[in-house]
């Protein structure tokens, strides 16, 4: 079974359910598409006859586990090639109405914010450093080239 899972529910959790609705329908999960999308609403679902995909769009939040069940049932009957007044939908119903339960999203992972202020002030600090060291090296070669200035200074005025 390929899960095309566009939500933040666990696609885990809507693998372990599909599989049970599955073996419940009697449908082999192999070579199956599912993709599940986030819709506003109610949750919906769409299926094709005499295929082996499905699409379940799903409502953000909480999605109770027994409607979810009922619908992908609901999609799996359709790729059967059973229509809807073939459909006996309370049966259906009756079976995943007792469970319980609901599906739920991942946490969104949230960034931590920043400390603006504190980040430049130790960046200011290591330029400030950087540019200490740099003044020093100056110094030493400005140091270094004076004194030699001196000695080719003095050996001239010896000639």
């Amino acid at each position: 079974m390929n899960i095309n899972n566009l939500t933040r529910y666990k696609t885990i959790e809507l693998k372990r359910n599909l599989s049970k609705v599955m073996q419940k329908v009697g449908v082999e999960p192999q070579n199956y598409y599912v993709l599940i999308q986030y819709r506003r609403g109610c949750l919906r679902g769409q299926g094709q006859y005499n295929s082996k995909w499905i699409r379940i769009l799903m409502q953000r939040n909480k999605q109770p586990l027994n409607e979810f069940c009922y619908v992908v049932e609901h999609e799996l009957h359709h790729n059967l090639n059973v229509r809807h007044k073939d459909m006996d939908n309370k049966n259906i119903w009756n079976d995943w109405a007792k469970l319980e339960g609901f599906l739920e999203e991942r946490p969104l992972k949230t960034k931590q914010k920043r400390d603006l202020v504190e980040e430049r002030h130790q960046k200011t600090i290591k330029k400030v450093k950087e540019w200490q060291t740099k003044l020093k090296r100056t110094e030493t070669m400005l140091k270094k080239w004076k004194k030699k200035l001196r000695y080719y200074e003095h050996k001239n005025r010896k000639i």
